[in-house]
């Protein structure tokens, strides 16, 4: 590369006549280590910005992650090691653990080293097996001692009558706004209060056939125990079990008066609905939305 221009001399032609290319490479190389030292200068602000982030914002970013998740994040900075002990959110799923004994272990660590002196609001669960009789104590117990807003257990249980035990502490907690109930076994019978008007958003799957013994007036315990939602999801199976009630749909209503949203779950759209069910939930609430999605399986949904 040639430049011209007008010198005294030839010997300040680079200062003021003809430069030559090398002259132009050598200005040039001397400025690339300025553009990486500012750079690098960059790099290390953006880096200063993220580790000056206050503790609250941190913790309120590590509450969308599922706990594992949020546990592991310790590792990144040696201030961060103690945050997740006041999450006011628990995510435990199963399908993050190879072995049933994992996930005992990380349940029981979360629940014993939380800071004590933090709130906790939702605790979300999800076991795609027969979740242990002693977990499940622990969490419920967890939950109902901090007075949470929001329960979600989705898990497979076994026969056993202190399974539904288990939840009548958790149907008497006035603190509870949402209670999302996926239980699956071969059949059960639970008695609810007599009065959950206190819960504004309902989630309730139950596989429910027409063989089980009692499986009609299980539902209808639970519904009238719910009336008072604004907000129901239900899987086909449980529609299905309603629909088997003895003379449905000529009986007493259910009394879900006020209700604004309906989703029904169900797992191909060849499956019919159960005739006259969704009429008969809605004749209290006829101006509430229904919705009816298609999902996978039994298990798909987390958190």
């Amino acid at each position: 590369m040639v430049c011209v221009g007008e010198g005294k001399n030839k010997d300040d032609k680079h200062a003021g006549g003809t430069c030559s290319g090398d002259a132009y490479t050598r200005k040039t190389t001397n400025k690339q280590p300025m553009m990486k030292t500012s750079m690098h200068r960059e790099s290390e602000q953006e880096v200063d910005i993220i580790s000056t982030l206050p503790d609250s914002i941190v913790t309120h970013i590590m509450e969308f992650l599922v706990t594992k998740e949020a546990v592991h994040t310790s590792i990144l900075s040696k201030r961060w090691k103690h945050l997740w002990k006041s999450l006011a959110i628990l995510i435990i799923n199963s399908n993050q653990f190879d072995k049933a004994e994992f996930f005992k272990k990380f349940v029981l660590k979360v629940l014993q080293h939380r800071d004590y002196s933090s709130a906790l609001r939702k605790i979300v669960v999800k076991h795609n097996g027969h979740i242990h009789f002693h977990i499940l104590a622990k969490i419920i117990n967890y939950a109902v001692s901090y007075e949470v807003e929001q329960f979600k257990l989705d898990t497979f249980l076994r026969n056993d009558v202190r399974n539904m035990l288990l939840f009548h502490p958790l149907f008497y907690l006035r603190s509870l706004k949402r209670l999302d109930v996926s239980l699956r076994k071969s059949g059960w019978i639970a008695q609810l209060p007599h009065n959950l008007d206190f819960i504004g958003e309902a989630n309730i799957d139950v596989l429910c056939h027409s063989s089980i013994p009692g499986v009609e007036e299980t539902l209808k315990n639970w519904f009238r125990r719910i009336s008072n939602v604004h907000s129901l999801s239900l899987c086909l199976q449980t529609l299905e079990g309603l629909s088997h009630i003895p003379d449905f749909p000529y009986i007493e209503s259910m009394g879900f008066s006020k209700l604004k949203s309906v989703i029904v779950r169900r797992f191909a759209e060849t499956v019919p609905l159960p005739k006259g069910v969704l009429d008969y939930l809605l004749q209290d609430s006829p101006l509430a939305e229904c919705r009816i999605i298609q999902v996978s399986g039994p298990l798909n949904r987390l958190i």
